[in-house]
Protein backbone atom coordinates (compact mmCIF):
# COMPACT_ATOMS: atom_id res chain seq x y z
CA UNK A 1 0.00 0.00 0.00
CA UNK A 2 1.06 3.62 -0.96
CA UNK A 3 2.94 5.26 1.96
CA UNK A 4 2.90 8.88 0.53
CA UNK A 5 0.35 11.22 1.50
CA UNK A 6 -2.46 11.80 -1.18
CA UNK A 7 -5.89 13.27 -1.84
CA UNK A 8 -8.88 11.37 -3.19
CA UNK A 9 -12.00 12.23 -3.56
CA UNK A 10 -12.48 14.24 -1.34
CA UNK A 11 -10.28 12.16 1.53
CA UNK A 12 -6.76 13.08 2.26
CA UNK A 13 -5.17 9.80 3.51
CA UNK A 14 -1.21 9.63 5.54
CA UNK A 15 1.18 7.18 6.39
CA UNK A 16 2.69 7.27 9.57
CA UNK A 17 6.31 5.31 9.23
CA UNK A 18 7.03 5.82 13.08
CA UNK A 19 3.55 3.66 14.22
CA UNK A 20 2.90 1.74 10.78
CA UNK A 21 -0.46 3.12 10.96
CA UNK A 22 -2.18 4.79 8.09
CA UNK A 23 -4.78 7.56 8.97
CA UNK A 24 -7.35 9.66 6.81
CA UNK A 25 -9.46 12.74 7.36
CA UNK A 26 -11.82 15.22 5.13
CA UNK A 27 -9.87 16.98 2.93
CA UNK A 28 -9.41 20.68 3.08
CA UNK A 29 -12.09 21.53 0.22
CA UNK A 30 -15.01 18.98 1.72
CA UNK A 31 -14.58 21.30 5.79
CA UNK A 32 -14.50 24.43 3.68
CA UNK A 33 -17.96 22.74 1.83
CA UNK A 34 -19.28 22.36 5.32
CA UNK A 35 -18.72 25.67 7.58
CA UNK A 36 -20.27 27.47 4.12
CA UNK A 37 -22.97 25.23 3.96
CA UNK A 38 -23.41 25.98 8.01
CA UNK A 39 -23.25 29.94 7.16
CA UNK A 40 -26.62 29.61 5.04
CA UNK A 41 -28.81 28.50 8.15
CA UNK A 42 -31.63 28.67 8.14
CA UNK A 43 -32.34 29.55 4.83
CA UNK A 44 -31.99 26.23 2.55
CA UNK A 45 -33.93 25.22 -0.13
CA UNK A 46 -35.35 21.50 0.01
CA UNK A 47 -32.74 20.70 -2.37
CA UNK A 48 -29.60 22.78 -0.17
CA UNK A 49 -30.62 20.93 2.75
CA UNK A 50 -30.52 17.21 2.00
CA UNK A 51 -27.37 17.74 -0.13
CA UNK A 52 -25.51 19.17 2.98
CA UNK A 53 -27.18 16.47 5.61
CA UNK A 54 -25.47 14.22 2.81
CA UNK A 55 -22.07 15.79 2.97
CA UNK A 56 -22.06 15.76 6.52
CA UNK A 57 -22.81 11.53 6.43
CA UNK A 58 -19.78 11.40 3.79
CA UNK A 59 -17.55 13.61 6.28
CA UNK A 60 -18.68 11.58 9.27
CA UNK A 61 -17.77 8.22 7.36
CA UNK A 62 -14.36 9.39 6.65
CA UNK A 63 -13.29 10.06 10.34
CA UNK A 64 -15.37 7.59 11.94
CA UNK A 65 -17.78 9.51 13.46
CA UNK A 66 -20.65 7.18 14.90
CA UNK A 67 -23.35 6.57 12.21
CA UNK A 68 -26.48 6.11 15.16
CA UNK A 69 -25.25 9.56 16.16
CA UNK A 70 -26.57 11.06 13.40
CA UNK A 71 -30.13 9.13 13.70
CA UNK A 72 -31.77 12.67 14.19
CA UNK A 73 -29.96 14.14 11.15
CA UNK A 74 -31.32 11.35 9.22
CA UNK A 75 -34.77 11.36 10.42
CA UNK A 76 -35.24 15.60 9.28
CA UNK A 77 -33.93 14.09 5.58
CA UNK A 78 -36.34 11.34 5.49
CA UNK A 79 -39.16 14.24 6.03
CA UNK A 80 -38.06 16.62 3.46
CA UNK A 81 -37.56 14.22 0.92
CA UNK A 82 -40.88 12.43 1.52
CA UNK A 83 -42.33 15.87 1.95
CA UNK A 84 -41.37 17.02 -1.69
CA UNK A 85 -41.92 13.34 -3.28
CA UNK A 86 -45.33 12.68 -1.93
CA UNK A 87 -46.91 16.33 -2.82
CA UNK A 88 -45.06 17.11 -6.17
CA UNK A 89 -42.75 20.08 -4.17
CA UNK A 90 -40.30 21.72 -5.67
CA UNK A 91 -36.77 20.78 -4.75
CA UNK A 92 -35.78 24.49 -4.83
CA UNK A 93 -38.40 26.21 -3.50
CA UNK A 94 -37.35 27.54 0.37
CA UNK A 95 -37.60 25.14 3.22
CA UNK A 96 -40.62 26.38 5.38
CA UNK A 97 -38.95 25.64 8.67
CA UNK A 98 -35.90 24.15 10.36
CA UNK A 99 -36.84 23.33 13.81
CA UNK A 100 -34.49 24.51 16.18
CA UNK A 101 -33.43 20.98 17.43
CA UNK A 102 -32.21 20.38 13.96
CA UNK A 103 -30.33 23.50 13.43
CA UNK A 104 -28.35 22.43 16.74
CA UNK A 105 -27.45 19.03 15.74
CA UNK A 106 -26.52 20.54 12.72
CA UNK A 107 -24.25 22.93 14.35
CA UNK A 108 -22.62 20.59 16.91
CA UNK A 109 -21.84 17.71 13.93
CA UNK A 110 -20.15 20.44 11.89
CA UNK A 111 -18.41 21.91 14.67
CA UNK A 112 -16.83 18.47 15.93
CA UNK A 113 -16.51 17.77 11.73
CA UNK A 114 -14.21 21.26 11.31
CA UNK A 115 -11.64 19.99 13.53
CA UNK A 116 -10.62 17.54 10.92
CA UNK A 117 -8.41 15.40 12.96
CA UNK A 118 -6.67 12.29 11.40
CA UNK A 119 -8.56 8.95 12.46
CA UNK A 120 -6.87 5.61 11.81
CA UNK A 121 -7.90 3.46 8.79
CA UNK A 122 -9.86 0.91 10.90
CA UNK A 123 -8.42 -2.85 10.10
CA UNK A 124 -10.60 -5.72 8.37
CA UNK A 125 -12.88 -7.38 10.65
CA UNK A 126 -12.06 -11.24 10.57
CA UNK A 127 -15.25 -12.97 10.85
CA UNK A 128 -15.41 -17.09 11.37
CA UNK A 129 -18.15 -19.01 13.06
CA UNK A 130 -15.48 -21.43 15.32
CA UNK A 131 -16.65 -20.73 18.57
CA UNK A 132 -12.86 -20.44 19.65
CA UNK A 133 -12.19 -17.17 17.70
CA UNK A 134 -14.02 -15.36 20.01
CA UNK A 135 -13.61 -14.56 23.80
CA UNK A 136 -16.97 -14.86 24.70
CA UNK A 137 -20.37 -16.36 22.96
CA UNK A 138 -23.22 -14.49 24.29
CA UNK A 139 -26.95 -15.39 23.64
CA UNK A 140 -29.24 -13.11 24.82
CA UNK A 141 -32.92 -12.57 24.57
CA UNK A 142 -35.37 -10.78 26.17
CA UNK A 143 -39.72 -10.83 27.46
CA UNK A 144 -41.73 -9.47 28.95
CA UNK A 145 -40.73 -10.08 31.72
CA UNK A 146 -37.18 -9.03 31.46
CA UNK A 147 -34.41 -10.41 29.95
CA UNK A 148 -32.16 -13.76 29.76
CA UNK A 149 -28.31 -14.23 29.17
CA UNK A 150 -25.64 -17.13 28.77
CA UNK A 151 -22.49 -16.14 28.46
CA UNK A 152 -19.64 -18.57 27.89
CA UNK A 153 -15.61 -17.94 27.59
CA UNK A 154 -14.20 -20.40 25.12
CA UNK A 155 -11.05 -20.41 26.48
CA UNK A 156 -12.16 -21.75 30.18
CA UNK A 157 -15.34 -23.02 29.62
CA UNK A 158 -16.74 -21.18 32.02
CA UNK A 159 -20.50 -20.76 31.82
CA UNK A 160 -22.43 -17.50 33.13
CA UNK A 161 -26.03 -17.14 33.54
CA UNK A 162 -27.72 -13.95 33.55
CA UNK A 163 -31.19 -12.45 34.45
CA UNK A 164 -32.72 -8.91 35.10
CA UNK A 165 -36.42 -8.10 35.08
CA UNK A 166 -37.59 -4.95 33.52
CA UNK A 167 -38.88 -2.47 35.89
CA UNK A 168 -39.50 0.55 33.77
CA UNK A 169 -41.51 1.11 30.93
CA UNK A 170 -41.00 -1.94 28.83
CA UNK A 171 -42.73 -3.43 31.93
CA UNK A 172 -46.40 -4.72 30.28
CA UNK A 173 -47.63 -6.91 33.02
CA UNK A 174 -50.54 -4.83 33.12
CA UNK A 175 -51.62 -4.19 29.21
CA UNK A 176 -54.84 -5.85 28.19
CA UNK A 177 -54.88 -5.32 24.80
CA UNK A 178 -54.80 -5.48 22.29
CA UNK A 179 -56.72 -8.60 21.59
CA UNK A 180 -57.00 -9.74 17.83
CA UNK A 181 -53.60 -11.77 16.49
CA UNK A 182 -52.75 -9.25 14.07
CA UNK A 183 -52.47 -6.41 16.74
CA UNK A 184 -50.93 -8.48 19.07
CA UNK A 185 -48.20 -9.11 17.03
CA UNK A 186 -47.77 -5.52 16.33
CA UNK A 187 -47.38 -5.13 20.10
CA UNK A 188 -44.85 -7.63 20.56
CA UNK A 189 -43.09 -6.45 17.29
CA UNK A 190 -42.56 -2.91 18.87
CA UNK A 191 -41.92 -4.49 22.51
CA UNK A 192 -38.79 -6.50 21.21
CA UNK A 193 -37.20 -3.19 18.96
CA UNK A 194 -36.71 -2.14 22.49
CA UNK A 195 -35.87 -4.80 24.47
CA UNK A 196 -33.47 -6.74 22.61
CA UNK A 197 -31.25 -4.69 21.56
CA UNK A 198 -31.23 -2.88 25.32
CA UNK A 199 -31.01 -6.28 26.83
CA UNK A 200 -27.68 -6.69 24.35
CA UNK A 201 -26.24 -3.13 25.70
CA UNK A 202 -27.09 -4.20 29.44
CA UNK A 203 -24.93 -7.49 29.37
CA UNK A 204 -22.22 -6.13 27.70
CA UNK A 205 -21.80 -3.03 29.90
CA UNK A 206 -22.26 -5.27 32.97
CA UNK A 207 -19.35 -7.53 31.26
CA UNK A 208 -17.32 -5.06 30.79
CA UNK A 209 -17.73 -3.01 34.35
CA UNK A 210 -16.88 -6.51 36.42
CA UNK A 211 -13.75 -6.46 34.40
CA UNK A 212 -14.27 -9.82 32.10
CA UNK A 213 -14.27 -7.99 28.93
CA UNK A 214 -11.26 -6.09 28.43
CA UNK A 215 -9.66 -4.05 25.53
CA UNK A 216 -8.61 -6.83 22.48
CA UNK A 217 -10.94 -9.03 23.17
CA UNK A 218 -13.62 -10.59 20.48
CA UNK A 219 -17.25 -10.81 21.67
CA UNK A 220 -20.24 -12.88 19.43
CA UNK A 221 -23.35 -11.80 20.82
CA UNK A 222 -25.95 -14.60 19.40
CA UNK A 223 -29.95 -12.92 19.50
CA UNK A 224 -33.40 -14.09 17.78
CA UNK A 225 -33.83 -10.45 17.13
CA UNK A 226 -33.13 -10.04 13.27
CA UNK A 227 -33.05 -6.43 13.22
CA UNK A 228 -29.69 -6.13 15.51
CA UNK A 229 -27.72 -8.87 12.98
CA UNK A 230 -29.06 -7.28 9.46
CA UNK A 231 -27.84 -3.76 10.67
CA UNK A 232 -24.02 -4.65 10.59
CA UNK A 233 -22.24 -3.58 7.51
CA UNK A 234 -19.35 -5.58 6.00
CA UNK A 235 -15.63 -5.69 6.69
CA UNK A 236 -15.04 -2.60 8.95
CA UNK A 237 -17.26 -0.06 11.12
CA UNK A 238 -21.09 -0.54 11.49
CA UNK A 239 -23.84 0.52 10.25
CA UNK A 240 -26.45 0.07 13.00
CA UNK A 241 -28.47 2.75 11.78
CA UNK A 242 -32.62 2.29 12.25
CA UNK A 243 -36.18 3.65 13.45
CA UNK A 244 -35.14 2.29 17.01
CA UNK A 245 -33.35 4.31 19.62
CA UNK A 246 -32.41 1.52 21.48
CA UNK A 247 -30.89 -0.34 18.59
CA UNK A 248 -28.78 2.95 17.48
CA UNK A 249 -27.98 3.40 21.50
CA UNK A 250 -26.32 -0.26 20.97
CA UNK A 251 -24.48 0.36 17.90
CA UNK A 252 -23.33 3.66 19.21
CA UNK A 253 -21.41 1.81 22.29
CA UNK A 254 -20.42 -1.05 20.13
CA UNK A 255 -18.62 1.27 16.99
CA UNK A 256 -17.35 3.16 19.90
CA UNK A 257 -15.61 0.31 21.42
CA UNK A 258 -14.49 -1.26 17.95
CA UNK A 259 -12.67 1.96 17.25
CA UNK A 260 -11.74 3.51 20.35
CA UNK A 261 -11.12 0.17 22.69
CA UNK A 262 -9.89 -2.17 21.01
CA UNK A 263 -13.27 -4.37 21.92
CA UNK A 264 -15.04 -6.09 18.95
CA UNK A 265 -18.56 -7.21 19.25
CA UNK A 266 -20.28 -9.11 16.11
CA UNK A 267 -23.87 -9.98 16.20
CA UNK A 268 -25.08 -13.39 14.97
CA UNK A 269 -28.85 -15.06 14.75
CA UNK A 270 -30.21 -17.85 16.17
CA UNK A 271 -34.57 -18.53 15.68
CA UNK A 272 -36.15 -18.23 18.93
CA UNK A 273 -37.13 -21.95 19.75
CA UNK A 274 -33.25 -22.78 19.55
CA UNK A 275 -32.16 -19.97 21.62
CA UNK A 276 -31.00 -21.34 24.81
CA UNK A 277 -31.31 -18.09 26.70
CA UNK A 278 -35.22 -17.90 25.74
CA UNK A 279 -36.25 -19.69 29.21
CA UNK A 280 -34.28 -17.59 31.10
CA UNK A 281 -35.93 -14.55 30.02
CA UNK A 282 -39.23 -15.97 30.97
CA UNK A 283 -38.82 -16.90 34.34
CA UNK A 284 -37.58 -14.61 36.65
CA UNK A 285 -37.59 -14.91 40.16
CA UNK A 286 -40.48 -12.17 42.01
CA UNK A 287 -37.52 -10.99 43.76
CA UNK A 288 -35.17 -9.57 41.43
CA UNK A 289 -36.08 -6.03 41.37
CA UNK A 290 -34.21 -5.13 38.44
CA UNK A 291 -30.88 -5.91 39.49
CA UNK A 292 -28.92 -8.55 37.39
CA UNK A 293 -28.25 -11.31 38.85
CA UNK A 294 -26.65 -14.51 38.31
CA UNK A 295 -28.54 -17.48 38.37
CA UNK A 296 -27.84 -21.69 37.95
CA UNK A 297 -27.73 -23.20 34.58
CA UNK A 298 -27.92 -27.02 34.77
CA UNK A 299 -25.65 -28.41 32.26
CA UNK A 300 -27.24 -26.93 29.43
CA UNK A 301 -26.33 -27.72 26.23
CA UNK A 302 -25.10 -24.79 24.09
CA UNK A 303 -25.59 -24.47 20.56
CA UNK A 304 -22.52 -23.53 18.52
CA UNK A 305 -21.87 -20.82 16.13
CA UNK A 306 -22.12 -22.92 13.23
CA UNK A 307 -25.60 -23.02 13.42
CA UNK A 308 -26.41 -19.08 13.71
CA UNK A 309 -26.43 -16.67 10.84
CA UNK A 310 -23.74 -13.18 10.36
CA UNK A 311 -24.68 -11.13 7.63
CA UNK A 312 -20.59 -10.30 7.65
CA UNK A 313 -19.28 -13.80 6.71
CA UNK A 314 -16.83 -13.68 3.64
CA UNK A 315 -18.64 -15.80 0.57
CA UNK A 316 -22.22 -16.67 -0.14
CA UNK A 317 -21.15 -20.31 0.17
CA UNK A 318 -20.56 -19.77 3.94
CA UNK A 319 -23.75 -17.95 4.57
CA UNK A 320 -25.87 -21.44 2.51
CA UNK A 321 -24.14 -23.69 4.68
CA UNK A 322 -24.71 -22.39 7.75
CA UNK A 323 -28.62 -21.41 7.12
CA UNK A 324 -29.14 -24.84 5.57
CA UNK A 325 -26.81 -27.36 6.97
Amino acid sequence: MAEQSDVFLGEEYRYEPMEHVRKVRNSIKTVAKLRIAMRKAHYYTCRQFVSFVSLILFAAHTVNLKPASLFFLLKAYRAVYVTVCNTGGEWDAPLPHISPRVYEHLQRTTSVLATNEYAPIAPVIRVTVEDRDYDWVIYTDSSDRGWGVICQNTHTQEVIALQKEWMDELQCGKYRGPTDEYQAFLFNKKHSAHAEPRAAREVLEYLKEIGRLVAGMRVALVTDHEAIVRAQRKLNGFGGIGRGTDLNLLYEMVYKWFHCEQVLVLFFYLPGPQNPADQLSRVIDSSNCGEIRRVQLDGRQLPTLRNCYCPLLETEGERVSILWG
